[in-house]
């Protein structure tokens, strides 16, 4: 299939940037950026953000724990060759000094770490 952004599923950098104030659909980019895109905003708003945000010692536990939930999601995701290229396009527009940005790329960089055989494009 040709994609607008992305030349092939496989591809970590885009061949056009998408506009920041578009939506994508699937004539865009492949489908599994657009399932990346929003398994990475839930992340980001029901995850992190909480976290971050959160100033009650007695939630804090709670927090951390769906976090980390959210984290073994991305990190199952990532070491899929399709969601892991999308996740590194969709990181690729982030702002660099984030911290959001800081932590995917540290997931990215540890789902890549010891990937099992059976991950692994043949």
């Amino acid at each position: 299939m040709t994609y607008k952004y992305v030349n092939s599923p496989y591809d970590v950098v885009y061949k056009i940037i998408p506009p920041l104030d578009t939506s994508l659909g699937h004539q865009d980019v492949p489908a599994e950026e657009l399932e990346m895109r929003e398994i990475l905003e839930q992340w980001y708003f029901e995850g992190l953000l909480p976290v971050l945000n959160n100033h009650n010692q007695a939630s804090e536990l709670r927090l951390h724990r769906r976090l980390k939930k959210f984290n073994r999601i991305v990190m199952l995701l990532l070491k899929n060759d399709f969601y892991g290229s999308a996740a590194k396009r969709i990181v690729s527009q982030w702002p660099e000094e984030s911290l959001s940005t800081r932590y995917i790329r540290y997931l990215i960089e540890q789902s890549e770490v010891n990937i099992p055989a059976y991950y692994t494009r043949h």
